[in-house]
């Protein structure tokens, strides 16, 4: 192994400090920054001020779950009533929040989730009685049998 010496030598037809830190299109320190000092950062992005409240959570969180407690009553009727629950109780709790912080918005998507949640379990329940309550009915407006 051959022991080259420092700095290289130049690249065949460049410059003749090319490469080198000083020279002409060499590697520079940062301006305006000693060693181990930072540089300035770029300003991150715009942040909401920590006193002034934006949308409340639960309001969202409502809004969610009526929406998939209405597209999913069809299919899987039985698994969605506790989410059905579940959005009323979070529209309920966020209607409370809007009203104690009248700076919190979202007083609209927990109403909205709690009616989404309502009817959706008003529906799964009146189609899980409604079989029963016309088996009764026919069974109770039928003649009797005769022998």
């Amino acid at each position: 192994m051959t022991e080259q010496g420092w700095p290289p030598p130049p690249p065949p037809g460049g410059p003749p400090n090319a490469g080198l830190p000083g020279s002409a299109g060499g590697w520079q320190p940062p301006q305006g920054a000693g060693w181990g000092q930072p540089t300035a950062q770029p300003p991150g992005p715009p942040r909401q001020e920590q006193g002034a409240p934006g949308t409340d959570p639960l309001a969202i969180a409502s809004l969610a779950v009526g929406v998939f407690c209405a597209i999913s009553c069809l299919c899987i009727s039985f698994v969605v009533i506790p989410f059905c629950i579940v959005g009323i109780v979070l529209g309920g709790v966020a209607i409370s929040n809007t009203r104690k912080n009248p700076a919190l918005k979202g007083r609209e998507m927990a109403i909205a989730g709690i009616v989404l949640a309502s009817v959706t379990l008003v529906a799964i329940l009146l189609m899980i009685v409604a079989p029963f309550g016309l088996l009764a009915g026919a069974l109770l407006l039928a003649p009797p049998p005769t022998r």
